[in-house]
């Protein structure tokens, strides 16, 4: 959108979008933004309760994810993980991994 100089509008709703824990993709044609989808994927039901086991354990738990921040935090809250790290490309993740693991 930026490389095209495409105005991105529906600001507010997008971002609520995004704090319900749903990724949104906008659509546009090669001169404005015509809509938004909103995707999301569903956490387990079994996963606030490992979340829970593994805190109990003393163990730290985090989220690595590409998702970005507002959709991130969402679903971390969604199972109690306090730790999060967004915005992370796929190819960067190990490498974070390594980080958390040195520390």
């Amino acid at each position: 959108m930026e490389d095209h100089k495409i105005i991105i509008t529906h600001q507010k709703e997008i971002e609520q979008l995004e704090s319900e824990g749903k990724t949104v993709m906008l659509i546009a044609t090669d001169k404005a933004m015509i809509g938004t989808i909103a995707v999301a994927d569903t956490v387990k039901a079994s996963s606030l309760e490992a979340i829970k086991r593994l805190k109990a354990m003393g163990i730290a738990v985090y989220m690595i994810t590409g998702d970005n921040q507002l959709t991130a935090h969402a679903i971390a809250q969604q199972v109690g993980i306090d730790n999060v790290f967004a915005q992370v490309l796929p190819e960067h993740k190990s490498s974070k991994v390594q980080e958390l693991q040195a520390q």
